[in-house]
């Protein structure tokens, strides 16, 4: 939204046209409400955007209320609504006004020459869109995106192209900072850290202390400890060592490559 309204966001891979833009959301309490426009603001000083919180109107008020809105505002080029679903008399999962619902989005949109970015959430077994209201936009959507937090990191979420009529965008993460503000993040550099520190865990039990094992007992231990195959611990044992995880003494046996233990006592 801070990219419509300035054609630039907090994400550099962000950007976008400016042109008339409205924020419509549907079931956070005002206070919420507010505080996400702040975040779309502190993003955006010197653009206009129109907001509304529409969490006290009736479903159909709603829906007319956001088209009185969209026939309305000069040069309109993008509107969001965040809670689709709120718009919706019978639930997700009446297909016959689900399907009048999608119709009505794409009369706005080619009527208005706009886009309309529906926020809707996943089923939490298989992850696709809730309902036949799902379905529907789904199949007639341009591009669909999901938005999930990273299996190893729940303070980055990755953002994805699902599914897109034109050019996919590569995936990319982002994290919240403490203005409440989007900052671009690596989940995969997140990953890569969660797991460089489980394997040190894993190795450090393995060769506490001095301990030194040779090449086939600590092939055998990493099997016990991990329920790995023999073939995955020799593997992750060579990557360790790659990685100064673990050392190989002259008489090859394996230990922990702890760097601040000297080689030699040291006098006092």
């Amino acid at each position: 939204m801070a990219a419509a309204v300035m054609g630039r966001s907090s994400l550099a891979c962000i950007d976008g046209v400016v042109g008339g833009v409205l924020f419509f959301d549907t079931e956070q309490s005002p206070w919420h409400a507010q505080k996400t426009v702040r975040g779309i603001h502190r993003q955006a000083i010197d653009g206009t955007m129109q907001a509304y919180a529409l969490r006290e109107m009736e479903p159909w008020q709603r829906l007319k209320f956001i088209e009185h809105c969209i026939k309305t505002t000069p040069d309109i080029a993008l509107a969001c609504i965040d809670g689709v679903v709120d718009l919706l008399s019978n639930g997700i999962n009446d297909e016959a006004e689900a399907i009048k619902l999608t119709s009505w989005l794409l009369k706005m949109t080619a009527e208005h020459n706009m886009h309309i970015i529906n926020v809707l959430h996943q089923n939490k077994g298989d992850f696709n869109a809730r309902g036949h209201i799902g379905t529907s936009l789904v199949n007639k959507a341009e591009t669909v995106i999901s938005v999930a937090k990273d299996a190893n990191d729940p303070t980055v979420s990755l953002a994805k192209a699902d599914y897109s009529r034109g050019l996919d965008f590569k995936p990319f993460g982002f994290t919240i900072a403490n203005d409440g503000t989007p900052v671009q993040a690596d989940p995969v550099a997140a990953s890569q850290g969660r797991e460089q520190a489980d394997t040190v865990k894993i190795f450090t039990e393995i060769l506490p202390g001095m301990t030194a094992l040779s090449y086939s007992d600590l092939t055998t231990e990493y099997m016990e400890r991990t329920g790995a195959a023999e073939r995955t611990a020799k593997r992750h044992i060579a990557e360790a060592l790659r990685k100064s995880v673990i050392a190989k003494d002259r008489n090859k046996f394996y230990r922990m490559n702890f760097r601040e233990i000297p080689d030699e006592p040291v006098p006092f």
